[in-house]
């Protein structure tokens, strides 16, 4: 299968660089404490944010908060490890960036339901819950943008599809980073690549993510002025 054809178009017409197109929508559902709906492109992520509460069951730390997620995925077989795995790396990159200090004994828990997976499952989901986070008011160091790719032909792809995905001997990539200062909160990589080439996916990696940012940025500022002058103005009805 060429995934990049000779004009530099790919399986869904997009170049190299380009994202799927992305649409979010927070408080999405009534329920917890904060909650975002993303699109990017054919895949669906719902996330709600519980908390921060106390820690009930879950073994608690005097000093921060503990973040705990779950990813439900209800297309996905017994056999399927990975929204397991997928929670625990969501757990990783957000337990960094959530500022744990200010609820000590304490949990956030992170719900994630994948409507659809068409490609990038992992991205969306870190992207819905940096979303969803926001919008429950858990202050975090720096908003999380995340972004998949692979690499053809020593041409690096951004926002990987289900079809490109299928491509077994591509390697693949999610990178996460914090978009004010550029720190890498994830690098998850399919498989062994050569140094050169994962250096240059990581690169272009972080222009992706920086494109995620700035799209999702006008569309949380647009709703967020939205929720403001809604409430403004029931305050003066």
């Amino acid at each position: 299968m060429d995934v990049l054809d000779d004009q530099g178009f790919r399986l869904d017409g997009r170049r190299a660089n380009e994202l799927r197109q992305m649409r979010c929508h927070v408080g999405a559902v009534a329920e917890g404490d904060g909650s975002a709906y993303l699109e990017q492109g054919l895949t669906e992520v719902l996330a709600v944010v519980y908390g921060p509460t106390e820690g009930g069951r879950v073994r608690t730390r005097a000093d921060r908060a503990v973040v705990e997620c779950r990813v439900v995925d209800r297309n996905a077989t017994p056999a399927d490890r990975r929204p397991q795995e997928y929670a625990q790396l969501l757990k990783k990159v957000f337990e960094t960036v959530v500022i744990g200090a200010h609820y000590p004994n304490s949990k956030i828990f992170i719900v994630c339901e994948v409507i659809a997976n068409e490609g990038g499952l992992l991205a969306t989901c870190i992207n819905a819950c940096s979303m969803a986070l926001m919008h429950a008011g858990v202050p975090m160091l720096d908003f999380v943008a995340a972004c998949s790719l692979t690499c053809y032909n020593d041409q690096p792809l951004l926002d990987v599809n289900h079809q490109e995905e299928v491509v077994a001997q591509l390697p693949r990539m999610t990178l996460a980073l914090l978009v004010h200062d550029k720190t890498v909160a994830l690098s998850e990589l399919s498989c062994r690549a050569h140094a050169d080439l994962v250096e240059a996916m990581l690169e272009q990696g972080k222009q992706g993510c920086m494109q995620v940012w700035n799209v999702l940025d006008k569309q949380l500022r647009a709703q967020f002025s939205s929720i403001i002058r809604a409430q403004h103005v029931a305050d003066h009805v």
